[in-house]
């Protein structure tokens, strides 16, 4: 998928709510990113890696986290990048 398709797609998630599962996936990533070190909300809830509005990019089922941390939904609750 291009970069502007995950971004068009996530963008589009976020302003008409998705479907279930992509509301479900943005969840999951949502709890991730709210751990992360690298999460800012500095003017807007960003991305400190990739610089990603975090809300858009995980409505997009096709974005990675540019550190991998998502690759671990469903299979582990911890973030080696956490805050905690």
């Amino acid at each position: 998928m291009s970069k502007f398709k995950e971004i068009y797609t996530g963008w589009k998630n976020l302003t008409t709510g998705g479907n279930e599962e992509s509301s479900k996936l943005a969840e999951e990533r949502m709890k991730i990113c709210g751990r992360c070190i690298h999460t800012s909300e500095k003017v807007y809830l960003h991305c400190g890696v990739c610089g990603c509005y975090i809300p858009a990019k995980v409505r997009s089922p096709e974005s990675e986290c540019p550190l991998n941390f998502w690759m671990i939904i469903p299979a582990r609750e911890e973030n080696p990048g956490s805050k905690l």
